[in-house]
């Protein structure tokens, strides 16, 4: 940096040295224009805003034109002009023209006399039309440190400026500095949201394909289904005839579960009303015993693998429930006495073989403390509470409020 000296008196006011290409200078040249491009402003038309700082500028500091300008690598780029002819809006050779200075430092560039300066003498502007004599800019600083610009109040005679007025001209260029945070803010947030987009192309293709996958899938998987549940009924319904009369109660639990699998496979159909929230319950009049009953005739195949038995306490009367069935019966299926599964599991390591295991069921459903226990032993086997409640559950139990939701406990 050094002091402008005029024949007629020496400003105050720092000029920065042209670009002497040492390291350290060209690397941090190299970073500002870095910097530069993230505003994608170099070449962008006038808008608005930047406008309205540069007339207020002149208006302010009581010169006829102002200039906002964008400096990259080799050129001066007109962002807005106040009170300058046409056909100075650039892109015009960097080292001709007194922006290029400004960028150099960090606070106002005053040269009280362009003709005076022989870095200036020869540019375009000062030799030939509009003929500027006085210039003063202010670098716009980036949050970084970065000059990406100048502001610059320009009049046709030599003169000064008064510290009031050099006040205001840091001022304004802050606010232009921060209108070009904004824009480089708003560039961020349109790139953003079409990466969204994008993204939301590839969710919607994946659905589509997760959509036909599925379809396909449940069509192959109720093809034998249908079979298995039309040669249990046929089975069940002419046992004589096949000679299955002894099998004929494991072959009604065959029929229910596979009956009750179709019916989910079903819904596998009706999967896109369940991703919108609008999950479709069809509640009948459901008698609690014979369900609980279906239930467990399934569940207590796992107890008859290790030659155990699961029994039923029950209530004599548990009445009828007003309820989605197939709901009810997913839910039992899904959670609570796959739970149950598992603590048959740890009851094989822990029971001798023909040990009967006890489910302790009760008007409210829930599964108490030590509601499954082991006869014949000394040391019980306990099990937690069976309250832990996935998605389909909670949903569930908000759909319910007449006392499903305490079934699903």
């Amino acid at each position: 940096m050094s002091v402008l000296a005029t024949p007629s008196t020496q400003a105050p006011y720092p000029v920065a040295e042209p670009l002497l290409g040492g390291p350290a200078v060209v690397d941090k040249e190299a970073a500002r224009v870095a910097a530069l491009c993230e505003y994608d402003v170099v070449g962008s038309g006038p808008e608005d805003a930047f406008d309205a700082l540069t007339a207020l500028a002149a208006q302010l500091c009581q010169c006829p034109a102002s200039l906002i300008s964008i400096v990259d690598a080799k050129h001066v780029w007109s962002k807005s002009g106040y009170g300058l002819p046409s056909g100075h809006h650039g892109p015009l050779p960097r080292d001709l023209f007194m922006c290029s200075s400004t960028v150099c430092g960090c606070d106002i560039v005053v040269i009280p006399d362009c003709t005076k300066d022989e870095r200036f003498a020869r540019s375009p502007v000062v030799a030939g039309a509009p003929y500027v004599r006085f210039y003063c800019g202010m670098p716009l600083i980036n949050p970084d440190g970065h000059a990406l610009g100048s502001l610059c109040i320009l009049d046709f005679h030599p003169r000064e400026i008064t510290p009031e007025q050099a006040d205001v001209l840091r001022k304004l260029a802050r606010q232009a500095a921060s209108l070009l945070e904004l824009r480089r803010s708003l560039l961020e947030l349109d790139r953003t949201r079409l990466q969204l987009q994008d993204k939301n192309r590839l969710l919607e293709t994946a659905s589509q394909h997760k959509s036909q996958f599925l379809a396909s899938m449940s069509h192959e998987l109720r093809t034998p289904l249908n079979a298995i549940i039309g040669l249990t009924e046929m089975m069940i319904g002419n046992a004589a005839r096949f000679g299955t009369e002894k099998a004929n109660e494991p072959l009604k639990r065959v029929h229910a579960a596979g009956s009750h699998l179709l019916g989910l496979i079903n819904q596998v159909l009706d999967l896109s009303k369940i991703e919108a929230g609008k999950l479709e319950l069809n509640p009948t009049t459901v008698e609690l015993a014979p369900l609980i009953d279906e239930v467990i005739g399934t569940a207590g195949q796992l107890a008859e693998q290790n030659q155990n038995r699961l029994l039923v306490e029950a209530e004599g009367n548990l009445g009828v429930l007003t309820v989605d069935a197939m709901r009810l019966r997913q839910i039992l299926f899904k959670n609570k006495f796959h739970a149950i599964g598992q603590r048959l599991q740890e009851a094989k390591r822990a029971n001798p073989r023909g040990s009967p295991t006890v489910l302790d069921v009760r008007r409210d459903f829930a599964l108490q403390p030590n509601a499954v226990r082991h006869r014949g032993q000394q040391n019980k086997h306990h099990c937690n509470r069976l309250d832990e409640r996935d998605d389909d559950e909670r949903r569930y139990a908000q759909l319910c409020p007449c006392g499903a939701g305490a079934l699903a406990r």
